[in-house]
């Protein structure tokens, strides 16, 4: 793919401050549509993704997260209860995905043979050449671990690494793709300690 970084905000001087898009040929993109629209379908036959995860998903949106986690704390005033609200936004992501734990997720999930032999092929042996204006650098390999931003598949792909958070504790966990939001709500601070 070819990379074009998108200037985020704050000091331009700061690589940080900048996010790598990957852009992909037509015919990739066609190739991404199709496998995206497929397994989401059977994510949803399967409800494999937890209805806390809002981002990418269709019907659900950044709006849908901020309602169900307002739902949860006027839920909690209404019942007396303290409330604790952490909201954390994972650094590079989807940058460093491991590929491994992905493709064993996927096979746990039932995504197997074909579908699965895609997903290996789509994040194995990538290369990039970076633009800057009509400035290119040469092609390089990529290491294979992430996902591409700004390709197709690549936040499908993501939310399928992150799903099972949620079933790691009996908190409340909303998710906007890396945004998660954790509520805790008890009648003591000893509750929320739990």
């Amino acid at each position: 793919g070819r990379i074009v970084p998108i200037f985020k905000g704050g000091d331009p001087d700061d690589m940080e401050r900048y996010r790598p898009i990957t852009i992909l040929p037509i015919f990739s993109k066609v190739v991404e549509k199709v496998i995206a629209e497929r397994l989401t379908k059977y994510l949803d036959e399967q409800e494999i993704l937890m209805t806390n995860q809002h981002g990418f998903r269709k019907g659900r949106n950044t709006t849908t997260l901020v309602r169900d986690v307002v739902e949860r704390i006027t839920d909690a005033l209404d019942k007396k209860e303290s409330t604790v609200l952490t909201m954390c936004d994972l650094s590079k992501a989807f940058d460093v995905l491991p590929k491994d734990i992905l493709l064993e997720k996927m096979d746990f999930y039932g995504i197997r043979g074909v579908a699965l032999n895609l997903i290996d092929s789509y994040l194995s042996g990538r290369s990039q050449i970076t633009q800057i204006g009509n400035e290119k650098s040469h092609i390089c390999k990529l290491p294979e671990i992430g996902c591409p931003q700004g390709a197709i598949l690549s936040p499908l792909i993501f939310i399928i690494a992150v799903s099972d958070i949620p079933s790691c504790t009996s908190a409340y966990i909303g998710q906007y793709a890396d945004d998660t939001s954790l509520i805790v709500s008890g009648k003591t601070n000893e509750n929320l300690m739990k």
